[in-house]
């Protein structure tokens, strides 16, 4: 029975080190073409990690009724045009609450030239604790107008 909360604590510290997309959106209209701003926050955590690296992709969804909800498409293994791919490295900001927001780092991409609609694909990849691997694909759908 101990064994099962060491594990499940260890599981809760890993998932406490994720990722999640500030900015923009879900749904936001983006000019194509356009850059834009990928906001990727990493909550506060008790738990010691670092940093290694993200990639944001954004793919365009099939030209099907279903679009990126179509159960054919995998959304989670096709990174599609690479907008980002390097160093993550998340700081708080000087705003006061209600304005706080957690660790995060601000990427300036632009937005690929045909309209439609495409998911933004964040990937995450951290050292946790004493050299466990945590790597997570967090996603989100956009429409380029």
């Amino acid at each position: 029975m101990k064994s099962f909360f060491v594990l499940a604590s260890f599981v809760a510290a890993c998932f406490a080190q994720g990722i999640q997309i500030g900015a923009p959106l879900p749904n936001s209209n983006i000019t194509v073409g356009s850059n834009f701003t990928v906001e990727v926050d990493r909550p506060e955590s008790l738990t010691g990690s670092e940093e290694v690296a993200i990639i944001i992709g954004i793919n365009e969804c099939p030209q099907t009724a279903a679009g990126c909800n179509d159960p054919t498409f995998d959304i989670q293994n096709n990174i599609g045009i690479v907008l980002y791919e390097g160093p993550f490295n998340p700081q708080f900001d000087n705003s006061t609450p209600p304005d706080h927001k957690p660790p995060h780092q601000n990427f300036t991409v632009t937005a690929p030239g045909t309209s439609g609609e495409w998911y933004l694909s964040v990937s995450h990849l951290s050292i946790v604790a004493a050299g466990n691997v945590l790597f997570e694909i967090k996603n989100e759908t956009l429409n380029l107008v």
